[in-house]
């Protein structure tokens, strides 16, 4: 069966992804090892810091007595969730949305089967003025390859328009309800909103603004063959063909845990 031109297998990460998975354990690993911090006044001894000891008191001896240091792990990585938006509108059709379901594809392996990262991924059109969202996989589900590839692939026969700015705030809200401390949402989309009411360009960056001034969740917007993603979001990567798709996300991801 095909549709717009499309098969299941095409929206499959094959065999790309083995070396991904293993790039995001890299980073669990380098994220995972114990770093410290100093200038603290209980902990283990800081025998870099045993020198202000012997100084002359400064603020009172305060900063003579920091000289230990604690250990910090990948705690806001492990306290972390992740919300994926796909665009699934008629101008990702073909190439665009082959790579937008092949970096959900790459994602829901890294994050839910390495780092063990709550996440859930949604794909995005529109009837009108009303956002259409499928819900490719919950925050509490597993979902295989084979699985992932097919309901990107069920999601087609939706698509049209696209409100982003209704659909971003759809799932601002629901990351705000998870109890974790970190929340982040990843954008993918050609970053050209085509639906909703008034001016759906404006409404889009109102939202992204909004989003990025309240410091509550971490934003990103991953560009499918297009740029017009750098005028919404902050935090952006452009991917121009499918051979810059898995360096592009290990960057992405690296900055959105912290790695």
């Amino acid at each position: 069966m095909s549709r717009y031109g499309m098969k299941v297998n095409d929206l499959h990460i094959g065999n790309a992804s083995p070396a991904f998975v293993s790039q995001a354990r890299r980073m669990l690993q380098v994220k995972s090892a114990r770093h410290y911090t100093t200038n603290h006044k209980t902990g283990k001894v800081a025998r870099s810091r045993l020198y202000r000891v012997g100084l002359p008191p400064v603020d009172s001896g305060d900063w003579n007595s920091r000289v230990f240091k604690r250990i910090t792990n990948a705690s806001d990585m492990m306290n972390t969730a992740v919300m994926l938006l796909s665009d699934a509108s008629g101008s990702m059709s073909g190439s665009k949305y082959c790579t937008a379901a092949k970096a959900c594809g790459l994602i829901n392996e890294a994050f839910s089967k390495v780092l063990h990262v709550p996440l859930s991924i949604a794909s995005f059109t529109s009837d009108g003025d009303t956002p259409v969202i499928g819900v490719m996989k919950d925050f509490d589900e597993k979902v295989s390859s084979d699985k992932m590839a097919e309901r990107f692939f069920d999601f087609l026969v939706h698509m049209s328009g696209n409100n982003d700015a209704d659909t971003l705030q759809w799932a601002y809200h629901r990351i705000l309800k998870r109890k974790e401390k970190r929340k982040v949402i990843i954008v993918l989309s050609d970053g050209s909103p085509a639906d909703g009411l008034g001016d759906p360009h404006y409404a889009l960056k109102q939202v992204t603004t909004e989003i990025q001034n309240a410091k509550l969740v971490e934003l990103y917007g991953i560009g499918i063959e297009d740029d017009n993603v750098r005028f919404f979001y902050d935090n952006n990567k452009v991917i121009n063909n499918i051979s810059e798709l898995e360096p592009s996300l290990v960057a992405v991801m690296s900055k959105a845990l912290g790695a």
